[in-house]
């Protein structure tokens, strides 16, 4: 691998070669197999507006030229053979963050500042559209500040509903009052409903429809980061929007108490299977193929392994095993890797693999 650090010169990229240390929250760029096996990851690294970003590229035997032009990687990704996160596109552009961009057949993106956990610091919203462009469907009211509200609603004006993929406040922080703004309906999973207060519903489930024109969308109840968690997918076209499945950028929490490792896994594994072509998440960059769900199963089946070897040796409490499950993670993410542990130890003995008493876990025999 290399890593460069990459700054604006005129309307190219000037490249600097560094050695590369770690791309931990970086935002991935990807190149389609068939033109190039490149990996390309762009992280920050100073000032966005000053357009400093930190370049990481698989080594291929030759530099693709098309890393070094902006005009050319905007062009690939208007043409969907590459992805970036929204801070990426927006540095390309030479442009502020929260652009309408045509993402994928019939679908509108924009990135909303929201109270989110870091790295991400915006959550992605769609607008699903017919053919003639006019916005039908608000995917995913998220932002909470005034300023941002207003700006969606803008950006929005005329939909027939707003489409929640789950009730974490990252996602509905603008309603109600989008709602009321945009005079249409919110359509959630029961369980969403339940959890964002009153309002006008549609209950939706798996293997109703949500419809913008002529395109049809399907949508697929996915639980398990949390209960009533949807996705949308359009099997014309090939595009899923995945709400917290999966993330462009950081990784997904899975969390005691509202999330469940087991119906998260067999949740990606139901995705795996739908053969997308582009996966729109709510956090970080597009992501091209649905290579992503079978990676992000078998990142959280490695860890549930780690998990139950570190039992084995050492039964002890949830925080007792972090160090060990975790012992390849930096310490600032332990914190949140606790609640990762205890989820895949409530996974494990759900499988009849441990077992707690007075809070201290221990491996079954046969595990």
């Amino acid at each position: 691998m290399r890593r460069f650090l990459a700054r604006w010169s005129g309307d190219r990229l000037a490249v600097e070669r560094r050695p590369r240390d770690c791309a931990h929250g970086a935002e991935v760029v990807s190149l389609p197999e068939d033109e190039a096996s490149a990996t390309t990851v762009y992280e920050r690294v100073g000032d966005v507006e000053a357009g400093a970003w930190a370049l990481v590229h698989e080594e291929t035997g030759a530099d693709d030229p098309r890393l070094e032009d902006a005009d050319a990687l905007w062009a690939a990704f208007e043409a969907g053979t590459l992805a970036a996160a929204p801070e990426v596109l927006a540095a390309l552009r030479r442009e502020p963050l929260g652009l309408d961009w045509e993402v994928a057949p019939g679908v509108r993106m924009g990135a909303f500042r929201t109270p989110t956990l870091l790295p991400a610091t915006h959550t992605n919203s769609f607008l699903l559209t017919d053919e003639g462009g006019r916005a039908r469907v608000l995917v995913e009211p998220a932002p909470r500040d005034r300023g941002e509200v207003e700006r969606m609603a803008r950006w929005a004006a005329g939909v027939e509903a707003i489409f929640v993929t789950h009730h974490h406040p990252d996602h509905v922080g603008g309603l109600p009052a989008l709602s009321e703004r945009l005079r249409a309906p919110v359509w959630a999973h029961p369980s969403t409903a339940s959890r964002c207060g009153p309002g006008r519903y549609r209950h939706l489930q798996d293997g109703d429809e949500v419809v913008a024109g002529e395109r049809r969308w399907q949508v697929l109840h996915t639980p398990g980061h949390a209960p009533g968690h949807l996705c949308l997918f359009d099997p014309a076209a090939g595009t899923a929007i995945v709400g917290d499945m999966v993330a462009g950028t950081g990784t997904i929490l899975v969390e005691p108490g509202e999330g469940d490792m087991g119906l998260y896994l067999a949740s990606l594994d139901r995705l795996a299977a739908l053969g997308a072509r582009k996966v729109l998440p709510a956090h970080g960059g597009l992501i091209v193929g649905d290579e992503v769900f079978r990676r992000y199963a078998l990142h959280r089946r490695m860890r549930e392994a780690k998990v139950l070897a570190a039992l084995r040796g050492h039964p002890g409490s949830v925080g007792d095993l972090v160090p060990l499950a975790y012992d390849d993670a930096p310490k600032a993410v332990w914190p949140l890797a606790r609640l990762s542990v205890e989820a895949h130890l409530l996974h494990l003995e759900t499988q009849g693999l441990a077992a707690v008493e007075g809070g201290r876990w221990r491996a079954l025999p046969g595990s």
